[in-house]
């Protein structure tokens, strides 16, 4: 609700902008109307917006965490498979490595 009377407030103000342009410009006054605007514009925009920190934050630890991720669930899920000899230990420990270079990399990437 908060948004659409902000919005409601622009289409208003630019309106009246309109409306009253031809003073506006005799009195010179077209840089503080257009600040006002963009004051308008950059409150509409910031309504609802998560935080910029925040998202930086889960962009930094977004790829640090999803290789562990990874490994645990591949451990867990193939764990009982190296218990009954199904696979052997090298290649779990083989596969771990290799999954953990691959996240090393994508952390690069990313």
């Amino acid at each position: 609700e908060q948004e659409s009377d902000m919005q409601l407030s622009v289409v208003n103000f630019v309106q009246g902008v309109c409306e009253n342009y031809l003073m506006i410009a005799e009195y010179m006054q077209r840089a503080q109307v257009n600040d006002a605007f963009w004051q308008k514009i950059d409150q509409l925009t910031n309504i609802g917006r998560i935080p910029r920190e925040l998202i930086e934050t889960n962009n930094k630890y977004f790829p640090k965490w999803l290789g562990p991720v990874f490994i645990g669930v591949y451990i867990a899920t193939t764990a009982r498979k190296v218990l009954h000899h199904d696979i052997s230990l090298g290649t779990f420990i083989a596969t771990i490595q290799v999954l953990n270079n691959i996240s090393e990399i994508f952390g690069e990437l990313y």
